[in-house]
């Protein structure tokens, strides 16, 4: 302290700055670490729970223009149309495959996989009903295709929007 004291006036206020200067410094630095942590937090959020909400809701929208091109082309009665919806279907399931992938690629909480896991299986047994109706549409059975979506189909559709539904809900609760 003796030392200290010795020093000149001015090289003890050059000091007492260079010491506050330094103080600053230090503090900054740990500023800036507590806001990337903050920013990490936020992206790892929208990552996580807005992306994954907003692909539910785009993969619920792809099954019902499904169920609608599914239906069109049931009741059509022009090859071209047919084959067109048929495109838009299998453009609309490989859309749906690609969210749902990226979906079960984010951070979810147990709830949310097993619904997850729910649809897909619902999924595919309405896919395979949806090919034996665009079957039965290329036959020429097109009533039988129809009445099939209007009672079976319906059902099996129903059963595979269920689980997106609650994994849209579950998206919302835990986010």
């Amino acid at each position: 302290m003796k030392k200290f004291l010795r020093l000149k006036q001015k090289t003890r206020i050059a000091g007492t700055f260079g010491l506050l200067f330094m103080f600053f410094i230090v503090l900054g630095l740990y500023s800036t670490q507590g806001i990337e942590s903050i920013t990490h937090s936020f992206r790892s959020m929208y990552e996580d729970r807005l992306i994954p909400e907003m692909d539910v809701s785009v993969a619920m929208s792809r099954l019902y223009e499904n169920r609608v091109n599914l239906e069109n082309h049931i009741t059509s009665t022009i090859e071209v149309e047919r084959k067109f919806y048929e495109t838009k279907i299998r453009r609309n399931n490989r859309d749906i495959d690609s969210l749902i992938r990226k979906i079960g690629a984010t951070y979810l909480v147990p709830e949310e996989k097993k619904d997850l896991k729910l649809f897909s299986e619902a999924l595919q047994q309405y896919r395979t009903e949806e090919d034996e109706m665009i079957i039965k549409s290329r036959a020429g059975e097109s009533q039988e295709a129809l009445r099939h979506l209007t009672h079976e189909g319906d059902v099996i559709f129903q059963n595979a929007i269920k689980p997106l539904t609650k994994l849209g809900i579950d998206q919302k609760m835990v986010g």
